[in-house]
């Protein structure tokens, strides 16, 4: 756009041309002249334009860059708003922050003051606890060795009642053999003595009742003697002393047949080589 003194100026100028142009025109040289100011003019002219139309474009150039800076002014006082909510909210943030700093630390304090308050018992327990394991391993190393020697024992035990089992079973069998023997032979001793007759002829190569009794009596030590051996090693704990308490019995039984037969017979008065 053009200013107010400029366009006055220009009027000014125009209105002093036409003067001058009325004066001279009664002559061909004026005319001339006019000619060439009015050329002169119009070149001013376009350029006047020219310069108002650079002007106008400057202006609307100017004005779009003052409505962008008013645009970018409001968008950095938006930001500058943006930030300073921001601001705000981390001062806060720092102060929620300082806060709860100080809560933990004083919850640290405390917490360090409780902890060296436990840790005397603390380890008052762990030294009992220490105490406490060191007696069972000392009690479980005892167990352990009393376990071994009872497992030797055990084992040592059952080796001698097999033994004495063993020996026990063939004790019975030459025991209950010897019995039957001589229960047949007192058969025969008291028929013959009930019939009056002699031995000889009906029983040929017939033992002597002293060897009867030495077998007897031998069969009665070898089963005391056994006896006393599973006595020695303690069965009565055991269930397998059952047959040492009947072979017990049979020996009994077997000496208590040898001495009544032999009071029968010295009873009878009787010679016992004379049956035979």
């Amino acid at each position: 756009m053009v200013e107010p003194s400029e366009r006055q100026r220009l009027e000014h100028g125009v209105a002093m041309l036409v003067g001058d142009m009325d004066h001279s025109l009664s002559t061909d040289a004026d005319r001339k002249v006019l000619l060439e100011r009015k050329q002169l003019l119009s070149s001013q002219m376009e350029e006047l334009r020219a310069t108002m139309r650079q002007v106008q474009e400057d202006s609307e150039r100017s004005s779009d860059e003052a409505r962008q800076c008013e645009a970018e002014a409001a968008l950095e006082l938006s930001k500058v708003a943006a930030l300073r909510d921001k601001v705000q909210t981390l001062l806060q943030q720092i102060q929620r922050s300082q806060q709860q700093a100080l809560e933990h630390r004083r919850a640290e304090r405390d917490l360090r003051v409780e902890m060296e308050r436990a840790k005397g018992t603390f380890q008052e327990v762990i030294s009992v606890e220490m105490d406490v394991q060191m007696a069972i391993r000392n009690e479980i190393g005892q167990l352990q060795q009393v376990v071994q020697d009872l497992a030797n024992r055990i084992e040592t035990k059952m080796s001698e009642i097999d033994r004495l089992e063993q020996a026990n079973s063939w004790a019975r069998a030459e025991v209950s053999g010897s019995v039957t023997r001589w229960r047949q032979r007192c058969l025969w001793r008291q028929e013959q003595l009930r019939r009056g007759l002699e031995g000889k002829d009906a029983e040929p190569r017939r033992q002597s009742p002293a060897d009867d009794e030495a077998e007897a009596l031998r069969l009665m030590g070898f089963c005391l003697g056994a006896l006393k051996l599973e006595s020695d090693g303690s069965p009565g704990k055991s269930p397998r002393g059952n047959g040492a308490a009947q072979m017990q019995k049979d020996v009994v039984r077997c000496f208590g047949a040898i001495t009544g037969a032999k009071n029968w017979l010295m009873g009878s008065n009787m010679d016992e080589h004379s049956i035979f």
